[in-house]
């Protein structure tokens, strides 16, 4: 395998640390000095192998810090007091199906199968009856969504 590497002579290799140490240059402004300097052409990566090979701290380009502006605190929006139950649209009330409940009623012993048509808008209802001991579905709901295979 050949050697494409060129040897850097010690008064460059001083210089390099110099500018590695006492600037805030970034690999490529060091590369396009060091090549200008001593009329030979480097590139950024080679001044990092060569920062590596002689085991100076790693760099990283310094980015300017920008504070995040902190948002002016607004005025709280008026919550509604925890006695009053929330109430629900006029038409949520006329499309209600007896005996369903919206997903805030739901507990964890009713059958949460979705009643009405899927593309309805909110608030969505579901089936409210005792659920199976195993499942998320009452026994008549559970019927329609698990198929059996067939023996």
């Amino acid at each position: 395998m050949k050697n494409n590497t060129t040897p850097w002579p010690q008064e460059m290799v001083d210089a390099f640390r110099g500018m590695l140490e006492n600037s805030q240059m970034a690999y490529p402004a060091i590369a396009a000095e060091l090549s200008s300097r001593f009329g030979i052409e480097l590139t950024a990566n080679a001044c990092i192998g060569k920062a590596h090979r002689l085991g100076l701290p790693r760099r990283y380009a310094v980015k300017p810090r920008v504070e995040a502006l902190e948002p002016e605190p607004d005025e709280p929006a008026a919550e509604p007091e925890p006695d009053e139950p929330a109430a629900e649209p006029e038409a949520a009330v006329d499309n209600r199906p007896p005996g369903s409940l919206t997903i805030q009623e739901l507990s964890w012993h009713s059958c949460r199968w979705p009643l009405g048509h899927f593309a309805a808008r909110p608030p969505y209802f579901y089936c409210g009856q005792q659920k199976a001991a195993a499942g998320s579905y009452c026994p008549a709901h559970a019927k329609l969504s698990y198929i059996r295979p067939r023996q």
